[in-house]
Order: C-alpha cells, then sequence, then structure tokens
C-alpha cells in the first residue's frame, strides 16, 4: 500500500457515519431521506441480516431516490441506510475478459 492510499483509508475511517432511512419503496425505487449524496453515488442499505448497495439515480426535495444491486427482499420504511461518497467501481484486467458479471462484479 502506498502512502496516497493509507492517506485515503485514513480519512476513510476518521469520517463520521450519517445515516439516513428509507421513506417508501415504489415499485424498485427506493427513497432515503436524511442523507446527501450524488447522482452516480452508492448508499448501502443496513438490515439485521445482510446489507444492499443501492446507486443514487435521482435527488428530488431533499430525498434520494435510489435503485438497489441485489435482492430487494426485506427493504421497506424504516430500513437504515448509509452514503458511501462514491461511485460503484469494479476493477477490470485480463481476468475478466470473456467472463459474464453482475452490477457488482460477482
Amino acid at each position: 500500500m502506498n502512502l496516497q492510499q493509507t492517506l485515503e483509508r485514513g480519512r476513510q475511517e476518521i469520517r463520521p457515519t450519517i445515516r439516513g432511512q428509507v421513506m417508501d419503496v415504489n415499485g424498485l425505487t427506493v427513497w432515503v431521506s436524511g442523507l446527501t449524496s450524488a447522482i452516480g453515488d452508492v448508499v448501502e442499505l443496513e438490515m439485521p441480516n445482510r446489507t444492499v448497495s443501492a446507486e443514487v439515480v435521482a435527488v428530488q426535495g431533499g430525498r434520494l431516490a435510489c435503485m438497489p444491486l441485489a435482492d430487494t427482499t426485506g427493504i421497506g420504511a424504516g430500513v437504515l441506510a448509509r452514503a458511501t461518497k462514491a461511485s460503484l467501481k469494479i476493477p477490470v484486467g485480463q481476468e475478466l475478459l470473456g467472463r459474464v458479471i453482475d452490477a457488482l462484479g460477482n
């Protein structure tokens, strides 16, 4: 790990965690309030037994419209959400050629 990576890791660890919550679910759109984030950023929906990543696709009146990137079972009003302030990144290379992956790189 180089110095730049070490510094970024340290910055990530000292940032306060701000949590919002799911206010509504309409079809595949999850509406989250209490967070600020940009379109394209990832929000993590924290349920008791798992965490689901969702991409911010719209910002409207202080609420975020998010599209889950995995199974939506259990996502409903009151589920806690955490902004990552980062977009989804999947490393690519020769090992990926000819492979089929989902939105999370699995």
